[in-house]
């Protein structure tokens, strides 16, 4: 019995020992396991916020490119048409000052722009809608871009 009881003290502080270093050991590892876990939460928040502004960024760029095609197209309709305006108008002069019937001159050009319109009108999908489609999908689907 008192060999038993001489055992059961000389294990003690051995095992209070072996237990005291698992338990350090099991909390040194739970802060690494927090702290990595903390380090992989800081880098996909970081992940995700360049993404978002990479989209941001991107959408922008399309953006822009939409705009500046709209400013160039609705530009060129304008000068399209000043131009068109001042043909017409210089040729009813010419007209009439040879024939001396501006009326007829201007019933000439309206016949003309009349004509113009009707052509316009029913080919309208044929020529705009192919044009546009190809001016937007290259800025939108911009092959460029390095993600």
């Amino acid at each position: 019995m008192l060999q038993k009881l001489l055992k059961t003290q000389q294990k003690a502080p051995l095992q209070r020992r072996v237990n005291s270093r698992n338990k350090y050991n099991a909390n040194t590892m739970k802060a690494n396991l927090t702290n990595i876990l903390s380090r992989i939460y800081d880098s996909t928040k970081d992940y995700v916020n360049l993404r978002q502004d990479l989209f941001k960024l991107s959408i922008l760029k399309s953006l822009t490119k939409i705009s500046t095609a709209l400013v160039t197209v609705f530009t060129l309709i304008l000068a399209g048409t000043i131009l068109l305006v001042v043909a017409c108008a210089t040729f009813v002069v010419w007209y009439g000052d040879k024939t001396q019937d501006f009326v007829g001159g201007l019933l000439l050009v309206t016949g003309v722009v009349f004509l113009i319109s009707v052509f316009l009108y029913l080919f309208r999908k044929k020529i705009f809608h192919s044009l546009f489609l190809k001016l937007y999908s290259g800025i939108i689907f911009d092959d460029d871009d390095n993600e």
